[in-house]
């Protein structure tokens, strides 16, 4: 187990859980619902990624706008501005089809940034995004499919994100399938005493 190339998170528990990291080139998908903290799961890979063990990542958005994601990392105290202006870090805003075309056909604007950056982490929130650009399961499972191996391809260890409605079950999207391992975030309430 130990020997593997591992990927740490920088999280702290999280690497403990995954034997020192995530499988370098796998792609995670983290699941849950809404504000149980996939995106801030995500930006916190990427920024330890950049500042603890120097490796530069790319941050794909369907959902918000740079501003946003710069903006709710500040809160965080992680400068996502000031490492895209260092050269560590790019934050992409796409649109699922776009991004299906460039990294599939390994060509355009993501594959630029990954080589600019010399990328080796990558988020891509949410590929719940590409479910709603799909025509069909099949047609879902085959964008993820492809997207993952793009990434795959591209010598990156991804994180994915997907969105889960209200008593949505885990274990019956395709994407489940094609992803190397599975991160499911709740909520868990603390009652005061």
């Amino acid at each position: 187990w130990m020997c593997m190339d591992r990927v740490r998170t920088g999280v702290e528990g999280l690497d403990q859980l995954l034997y020192g990291g995530f499988l370098r080139g796998d792609a995670i998908l983290v699941a849950g619902a809404p504000g149980t903290g996939k995106t801030s799961l995500g930006m916190q890979y990427l920024y330890n990624g950049i500042t603890q063990f120097r490796e530069p990542g790319l941050f794909i958005t369907f959902e918000e706008f740079p501003e946003r994601i710069y903006r709710d990392a500040e809160n965080f105290g992680w400068d996502f501005r000031g490492l895209e202006d260092e050269g560590k870090l790019k934050v992409l805003f796409t649109s699922p089809e776009v991004l299906q075309h460039d990294i599939v056909r390994d060509q355009g604007i993501a594959s630029e940034m990954i080589a600019e950056i010399g990328a080796t982490r990558v988020v891509v929130d949410s590929i719940s995004n590409l479910q709603g650009a799909a025509e069909d399961s099949r047609q879902f499972r085959e964008s993820v499919y492809g997207l993952v191996n793009a990434l795959k391809a591209e010598s990156l260890t991804a994180l994915l994100t997907r969105e889960l409605r209200e008593e949505e079950e885990i274990g019956t999207g395709p994407e489940e399938f094609v992803a190397d391992g599975l991160i499911l975030l709740t909520r868990s309430y603390v009652q005061a005493q």
